[in-house]
């Protein structure tokens, strides 16, 4: 039987290559639906992620949470900070698929009253820690943090943000008095602004919470704070230590195929620790909303030209059965019965179909990319579609396209095999017409997309205003462009 199909293959070579094309373009039109669905929905995540860096200044993937300590039995900040940095271990152990890009841990004292030596307004400042704040800042003035307390003078070395400077009017070299804070002997804590900073590059996403965000803060170094911690008291009944940590997510590892996942662990988190916060929730709440519109547009795009396909594939396929029609009746004459006579044509037609989803799935992806990087007629742009990767779903939609095309290869066949040579005969002079030209269905179809093309040219204005606003487009606007192709 293979030789045999082989040789009608031969002898119907142009139709059948034109049934190849039409497969490898079923293949391909159906098979690019995943890739371009993920990668439509991969660039909406990513821009609404932008959005927000560009239009509030701020990163918009960010976890974290608040906490405090109780001094007495601590051991230092660097507990504090490890006891952090273990909530920290335990969200990426379940973030695998999205990288750190920064994180900030602040740790500070409870403000209190302090009275600078040059004549500055009384402040209420609290005395902070933050890991890593000299390699990520810029001193504008003084030599900055200096290393153990000089006991002696019981001057501690500090430096301060810029807007601080101008909020209390402290100048580099004052002394900063905390009245409140006393140790054995009484005395109380004093510091000294050995520096004036600022972040050393806006862009440097440690700094999710700005130097100028900072307006009652001074800083010193891990062994200023332990030392105010071990040897100073102030007169609050609480003795605690706040901190506030950041970690900063790479946006980019967020995808349509993840994001799903990440917002259950989200909400787990805060299930578990109701101090763990997470800043990205209205954008995966607006992306599953605009996910439907995605899913429906692409969909209502895509059917009319696969319409068209599997109706050129029915045409070319019409056109070999009835160029073999006498052979079909001659077939079923001698005693082929009707589902050999069909399993012969299946086998051709998955023959066809094979060979169309070796060259559909390569055709799928470049007419991807080419559809992504449309910016206008003829005009593409290929900067920005990376996000446009093979999927390997492709595979899966170009095996049901191929079987779908070749069951619309086998409708002729079907039809063919119902009569005998006799009938075939009798059919062939009785000029039978189609069923869509005997109840005029081109003329109700095509009356329905001039109304709906009326409903369109009255409504016009209002699409025009939703789209300058930005507003979503109703997809069901394309349903007359669908009907009036049909």
């Amino acid at each position: 039987m293979f030789h045999m199909i082989i040789k009608k293959i031969k002898n119907k070579l142009w139709l059948t290559l034109c049934l190849l094309l039409g497969m490898a373009f079923l293949v391909a039109v159906f098979s690019c639906q995943p890739m371009f669905k993920k990668g439509s929905l991969n660039m909406l995540l990513d821009s609404s992620f932008r959005q927000v860096v560009e239009e509030d200044n701020e990163y918009p993937v960010v976890i974290g949470r608040p906490g405090a300590y109780n001094v007495e039995g601590l051991n230092g900040v660097q507990e504090v900070v490890a006891g952090v940095e273990n909530y920290h271990k335990v969200w990426t152990e379940y973030l695998t698929d999205v990288d750190v890009l920064a994180k900030q841990t602040i740790v500070y004292f409870d403000e209190e009253s302090c009275q600078g030596s040059y004549g500055s307004k009384g402040n209420y400042l609290k005395i902070t820690y933050m890991p890593d704040i000299v390699e990520h800042s810029e001193l504008l003035k003084g030599d900055g943090l200096g290393a153990a307390p000089s006991t002696g003078e019981g001057l501690i070395t500090c430096i301060i943000p810029e807007n601080v400077m101008d909020e209390y009017g402290l100048i580099e070299g004052e002394i900063l008095n905390f009245v409140n804070w006393k140790d054995e002997k009484g005395d109380t804590l004093k510091l000294q602004i050995t520096g004036i900073f600022k972040e050393r590059d806006n862009a440097d996403l440690y700094w999710q919470m700005e130097p100028n965000a900072f307006t009652e803060h001074v800083f010193v170094d891990a062994e200023a704070f332990d030392y105010i911690m071990a040897n100073y008291r102030t007169d609050s009944t609480s003795y605690t230590v706040n901190y506030k940590h950041y970690t900063m997510l790479d946006y980019i590892d967020i995808t349509s195929n993840n994001v799903d996942d990440i917002e259950y662990y989200m909400q787990e988190f805060v299930k578990a620790d109701s101090n763990f916060f997470y800043s990205f929730q209205e954008i995966i709440d607006d992306f599953k909303l605009e996910r439907k519109t995605v899913n429906i547009i692409l969909w209502v795009l895509e059917l009319p030209i696969l319409g068209m396909v599997l109706a050129f594939i029915f045409m070319v396929s019409k056109q070999i059965v009835e160029s073999e029609r006498n052979e079909i009746a001659m077939h079923r004459s001698r005693g082929l019965s009707r589902l050999q006579v069909i399993a012969m044509y299946a086998l051709q037609a998955g023959i066809v179909a094979f060979l169309g989803l070796v060259v559909g799935l390569p055709l799928s992806y470049v007419l991807c990319k080419l559809a992504a990087g449309t910016t206008d007629f003829l005009t593409f742009s290929f900067d920005n579609i990376w996000m446009y990767t093979f999927a390997p779903e492709m595979l899966i939609y170009g095996l049901i396209a191929g079987l779908v095309g070749i069951i619309f290869v086998l409708v002729p066949v079907i039809s063919a095999t119902k009569v005998s040579i006799v009938e075939h005969k009798s059919d062939a002079s009785s000029g039978k017409k189609p069923v869509w030209e005997k109840y005029f269905v081109d003329v109700i179809i095509l009356g329905v997309s001039i109304y709906l093309l009326y409903n369109f040219n009255q409504d016009l204005e209002n699409i025009r205003a939703n789209a300058i606003a930005g507003n979503k487009m109703d997809p069901m606007i394309f349903l007359d462009s669908l009907i009036f192709i049909i």
